[in-house]
C-alpha cells in the first residue's frame, strides 16, 4: 500500500501480505473523504441562436432553404446528445477526442430540420474537448461533429451527406478543469453551430452562458463542483492502481514501487486540478470554502480513504492464490464504481440541485455495487475462495457516508 504521495508523511511501502486489516467502522471513518467520477447516461444539451450566415449560392437550394425559413437573422434551435460513458479514443497534451460519442444532433430553423442519422463506420462522429492553460495560449473548446440528413434533402443528396457541428469556446480558458467528456458548459463565452454539404454552409451564432448545462456558478457551487471532480479523479486513479496490484502476483511489484508511481502521478494531477477549480471559481466571483492552502490536506484525506477502503476489502486475502487475488481486484473495482458514480451525481447536483434525480442516481449506483459483489463472490465461492471481508451492504453504506462527508467538506472547509 502506497502512502508516500503527500507532504509530512513517513514513506512506507507494504508488500501485499503486510496489508493491515480494518473493520467496518474504521472503513467508514478513515475513508470518509474519498471521491470518484463515472457517468453512466446520455447527456443532452440545448441552445438557441440566430442564423448569421447562409453561404449558399443563389438558386434552387437557397430558394428552398428560404421557403422553410432559413434566412439570415432567423431564430434557430440546436440540440445535441452524447453518451457520457464513451471512453477516450485519443488524448494529447490539452485535447481528448471521444469517437462515436454523439447520439444525436438536431438543428431546427423555421420548418427546416437538419438531423444526424445513426452513425456509419465511415462517417465522422466525435466529441473533442480542449482544456488550454490560462496563459493566453488558447481557448477552452467543446466540439461536437457528426453527419446526417435534412428536410427534403435540400442540402444532402445521400444518407449522412450533411455535416453537422457545434463548437463552444471560452476565450480565457477558464471554463474547464479537465479533458473529461462531461463538462459544465455554462462558462463558455461563444458558440457556433453549422450544417452543410457540397451545396454550401449555414452558420448559427449561439446564445451561450445560460443554456447547455450552465448555472449554479454563484457562491461556492462552482468551486465545490471542481473540487469534487478533482477528488474523484484522484480517488479513482488510486483505487485503480490498488485494484491492479491486488489482483497481480506479488512478484509483479514486490516492493510496491509500481503502485507508488501510479499514485504519485495521480496525486500531482489532483493538486493541479484542485488549484484550477478554486482559481476558476474566484475569477467568476465565487467563493471556495476549501481553499488552495488546504489542497495538501484534501489530497491526504482522499489517499487515506482509499487505503482504508482497499485494506478493508483485503481482509483475509491470500496473495499467493490467483483466484483470491482476482476476487479482491473485482471488489475494489466495484467499490470504486459506486464512489465514482455517487460523486458524479453530487458534482452535477451542486450546480443544479434536484433531490429526486440525485436520489435516483445514488440508488442505481448502490444497486450496481450489490450486483457486482454478488457476481464476484458467487464465482469465488465456486472456486473455493473464502472471503472474510465486509459485505456489499456494509461497503455501500460506507461509500455513502464517505461521499456525504466529502461533499460537506467542500462546503465547510477543513
Amino acid at each position: 500500500m502506497h502512502t508516500s504521495a503527500r507532504p509530512c508523511s513517513v514513506p512506507t511501502v507494504m508488500t501485499p501480505p503486510a496489508r493491515r486489516r480494518l473493520g467496518g467502522l474504521t472503513l467508514v471513518l478513515a475513508a470518509a473523504l474519498l471521491a470518484g467520477a463515472a457517468r453512466a447516461e446520455e447527456v443532452h444539451k440545448h441552445y438557441t441562436g440566430k442564423v448569421s450566415v447562409v453561404a449558399v449560392s443563389p438558386g434552387p437550394v437557397q430558394d428552398a432553404l428560404a421557403a422553410h425559413g432559413v434566412v439570415q437573422g432567423a431564430s434557430a434551435s440546436v440540440d445535441f446528445t452524447f453518451e457520457s460513458t464513451t471512453p477516450v479514443y485519443f488524448s494529447a497534451d490539452t485535447t481528448s477526442v471521444y469517437l462515436d460519442a454523439v447520439v444525436n444532433v438536431t438543428i431546427s430553423i423555421g420548418t427546416y430540420v437538419a438531423q444526424s442519422d445513426p452513425p456509419l463506420a465511415a462517417v465522422i462522429n466525435s466529441v473533442s474537448v480542449d482544456d488550454k492553460p490560462q496563459d493566453g495560449s488558447g481557448v477552452d473548446s467543446y466540439s461536437v461533429t457528426t453527419s446526417g440528413t435534412d428536410t427534403d434533402n435540400i442540402m444532402g443528396v445521400t444518407e449522412n451527406s450533411v455535416s453537422l457541428s457545434v463548437v463552444l469556446n471560452d476565450t480565457d480558458a477558464s471554463a474547464f478543469d479537465s479533458q473529461d467528456l462531461v463538462q459544465d458548459l455554462g462558462g463558455m463565452k461563444a458558440g457556433l453551430a453549422s450544417f452543410g454539404s457540397g451545396q454550401g454552409m449555414v452558420f448559427i451564432m449561439l446564445e451561450v452562458g445560460s443554456g447547455g448545462g450552465g448555472g449554479g456558478t454563484s457562491g461556492s457551487a462552482l468551486a465545490r463542483k471542481g473540487q469534487m471532480v478533482a477528488g474523484s479523479h484522484f480517488g479513482r486513479d488510486v483505487l485503480k492502481a490498488q485494484a491492479k496490484f491486488a489482483a497481480a502476483p506479488p512478484e509483479k511489484d514486490p516492493l510496491g514501487a509500481k503502485e507508488a508511481a501510479l499514485i504519485d502521478k495521480a496525486h500531482d494531477a489532483f493538486l493541479v486540478q484542485f488549484v484550477k477549480a478554486v482559481s476558476k471559481a474566484l475569477k467568476k466571483g465565487g467563493t471556495a470554502p476549501l481553499g488552495v492552502d488546504q489542497k495538501d490536506a484534501a489530497a491526504a484525506s482522499v489517499q487515506d480513504a482509499c487505503e482504508a477502503l482497499t485494506e478493508s476489502l483485503l481482509t483475509g486475502a491470500d496473495p499467493q492464490a490467483k483466484d483470491d487475488r482476482a476476487l479482491r481486484g473485482k471488489l475494489i473495482r466495484a467499490a470504486s464504481a459506486q464512489i465514482a458514480a455517487d460523486f458524479a451525481a453530487q458534482a452535477k447536483d451542486v450546480l443544479k440541485p434536484n433531490p429526486d434525480k440525485l436520489a435516483d442516481k445514488l440508488a442505481k449506483s448502490r444497486a450496481k455495487l450489490q450486483a457486482a459483489f454478488g457476481k464476484a463472490l458467487d464465482k469465488a465461492g465456486k472456486q473455493g475462495v473464502a472471503y472474510a471481508g465486509p459485505g456489499a451492504d456494509e461497503v455501500s453504506d460506507a461509500v455513502t457516508t464517505l461521499v456525504d462527508a466529502y461533499v460537506q467538506l467542500t462546503a465547510d472547509g477543513l
